[in-house]
């Protein structure tokens, strides 16, 4: 009886450190260049019919994402509407900017989005942006 308690001691302190040693692990080295909670970072986001969108999202994990302020491409040549800057062939269009015809509020949940990644500072399309919201 002894050996018995003996034993599931020692097998119940052997469980209890694993478990420690992976939720230490978890909180500590398990990021995955998440973003801190409550920053909100600017993405741009490619959903599964190949339209792209940027704007930024809180928590690029959720689901649905939530993604706010956004801009999206408009390749027609001869409209002006919601115009950011050129990017190259690339006009930029806020979304929710009044100018579309079904009038959208400028927050979309994506459901399901093929990727959403960072964008950097010196990005092209983020200067555009930063550059029209000032």
């Amino acid at each position: 009886k002894q050996v018995n308690e003996y034993l599931t001691k020692r097998i119940v302190i052997f469980l209890a450190i694993i478990l420690i040693g992976v939720v230490v692990y978890w909180l500590f080295f398990n990021k995955e260049q998440e973003e801190p909670a409550g920053e909100i970072s600017w993405y741009a986001i490619k959903l599964v019919n190949g339209e792209v969108y940027y704007g930024q999202i809180s928590n690029p994990l959720e689901s649905p994402v939530v993604i706010s302020n956004v801009y999206y491409n408009y390749d027609q040549d001869n409209s002006d509407i919601g115009e950011v800057d050129e990017t190259g062939s690339i006009k930029l269009v806020k979304r929710g900017s009044g100018s579309e015809t079904h009038g959208p509020s400028g927050t979309m949940y994506i459901y399901q989005a093929v990727y959403t990644e960072p964008m950097k500072e010196d990005s092209k399309v983020l200067k555009a942006i930063l550059e029209y919201e000032k």
